[in-house]
């Protein structure tokens, strides 16, 4: 598909896979990872994911070495996926390595 009816189909807006680490790091902490996260919930930028990496996070998130970053926060594991599972447009496995981008770093502008 032609990238003009890709974006059409999507609002325009330039659409991204977000690395897991870099998701954690802007949930829990601020910083670039979280003026990331703040450019998705405002629309500006759209998540993509797959189950697989939606899995990765629930499981990385399990981690009780954050515990702590996520009481902090005042929010939950539960509360922190279902944020993302909102924020994300989820595709199938194959689509997410062949159509998107893959930002494991992002720098604030």
């Amino acid at each position: 598909m032609p990238k003009s009816r890709r974006r059409a189909r999507n609002g325009g807006k330039v659409r991204a896979v977000i690395d897991v680490n870099v998701l954690i790091a802007g949930l829990l902490w601020h910083g670039p990872p979280h003026s990331l996260l703040t450019r998705m919930r405002g629309a500006a930028l759209g998540l993509v994911s797959s189950p697989a990496l939606l899995a990765e996070l629930d499981g990385v998130l399990g981690r009780p070495k954050f515990d702590l970053a996520l009481a902090r926060s005042n929010t939950s594991r539960e509360q922190a996926l279902s944020e993302l599972r909102q924020l994300a447009y989820e595709t199938a496995e194959d689509e997410v390595s062949t159509t998107s981008y893959v930002y494991n770093t992002w720098q604030a502008r």
